[in-house]
């Protein structure tokens, strides 16, 4: 190896697939796991009670297969949209092709989630366990632009019920774009990315009677770079070493403006996390994003294609390597795709961990919305203890 692996006191975790495979056999079990160690990509199975093994097609399909929309993965709670396994001649709209399951990865069962209202049907929707472990509640957002205004459709498994709780509407003059909802600290965070304009994060307490919605924006000198650049840029966000973390990623970097950073045209990374403290301003308690405290620069791509780890790793170099997911327990070990393979990288000492094949037929799917990285609950963390179980790399004779 290139490098020494994470100590056994690291939490064991895996890279999971958030497209779920299908059993097609008789199975006494509504839900398992083939756990592999990074990079390799370990696998959620449902029994045909969650998905229908085969789904149907029809030109109104909103999906045509299972898929983790959003998790609580210090809760091992996972919700997934499917296929409706039994659709009926009286359904209607989308509810006729897709329904929400919530998976306990504990228990190995599954939970119908009753449609939602008609008017939440394609809202964004997160998962988040109770303070008290003893239930969860599926959470759906609209904030309509124009109205300052905007409601949280909620069931809650304590209840078996939905019910729509009013909530403020941060930023009433945007249409919000969602691509993502996180469980962190007790609250639901949605990842806004919507373009040409201040993205960040709206988030609330969901079980509160009264919820506040707030809005903590990403730092607005990043996204001024990436104009004056004229470059594109994608964004990231997940939970790592208990906090919070944005990746932007700046691409396609062919020109210098106002002495916008430039290294041979190869894609810039920075990481960030998200912080809390004191309003020097009175204000009371803020959230900030802020570098983290060696990222007092970019972190060029050229630094991967130059590491003797990685030309020895002989992957290809003609394509740029794309974020996947951030290790949870090491926030400077980052994983990437590249072609057909996903590896790991070490941005401190800047060498390749470990890689292997990601065997993800859809180029398209490459992507780190099709991942996710999820420490391991203590009934399952066993099968896990191997660290780094792809190919590993021949550096001079080091392990």
């Amino acid at each position: 190896m290139a490098s020494s692996p994470p100590s056994d006191e690291s939490d064991p975790w895996v890279i999971l697939r958030t497209v779920p495979r299908v059993a097609v056999h008789t199975w006494d079990r509504d839900l398992s796991f083939d756990l592999v160690d990074p990079p390799r990509l370990s696998f959620l199975t449902v029994s045909t009670r969650v998905s229908p093994a085969r789904p149907r097609g029809t030109t109104s399909s909103v999906i045509r297969l299972p898929r983790i929309v959003s998790a609580d993965l210090s809760a091992s709670l996972f919700l997934t949209l499917t296929p409706t396994p039994h659709p009926t001649a009286s359904s209607s709209s989308a509810a006729t092709d897709i329904c929400c399951f919530v998976l306990d990865a504990a228990s190995s069962t599954s939970h119908r989630v009753p449609d939602p209202a008609p008017g939440f049907a394609r809202s964004p929707f997160g998962i988040i366990a109770a303070p008290d472990g003893a239930s969860f509640m599926v959470v759906g957002l609209r904030c309509p632009i124009g109205n300052d205004r905007g409601s949280l459709h909620c069931f809650s498994s304590r209840t078996g019920g939905w019910v729509t709780k009013d909530v403020n509407n941060p930023r009433p003059h945007r249409t919000w774009t969602f691509s993502d909802v996180i469980a962190h600290d007790g609250k639901l965070w949605w990842v806004d990315s919507t373009p040409s304009t201040t993205k960040g994060l709206l988030y609330c307490d969901p079980f509160a009677d009264q919820p506040s919605m707030s809005f903590v924006p990403f730092p607005t000198h990043v996204t001024a770079v990436e104009a004056r650049a004229k470059a594109t840029a994608y964004d990231y966000v997940q939970v790592a070493d208990g906090k919070l973390r944005w990746v932007h990623v700046l691409c396609d970097l062919d020109e210098t403006v106002d002495e916008a950073p430039v290294l041979n045209g190869a894609p810039l990374l920075s990481i960030y996390a998200l912080l809390g403290g004191v309003d020097g301003g009175g204000g009371g308690y803020r959230l900030d994003f802020e570098l983290l405290p060696h990222w007092r620069g970019d972190f060029s791509f050229c630094f991967i294609w130059e590491s003797d780890t990685f030309k020895a790793a002989e992957m290809p170099k003609v394509e740029q390597p794309v974020l996947a997911l951030i290790d949870p327990n090491d926030t400077d070990l980052l994983y990437f795709f590249l072609g057909g393979y996903i590896f790991g990288f070490d941005i401190f000492k800047r060498v390749v961990l470990g890689y292997a094949p990601h065997g993800i037929a859809d180029p398209h799917a490459s992507s780190s919305s099709s991942l996710l990285a999820w420490k391991l609950p203590p009934a399952l963390a066993a099968p896990a203890a191997r660290r780094f179980g792809g190919r590993p790399l021949n550096n001079g004779g080091a392990n």
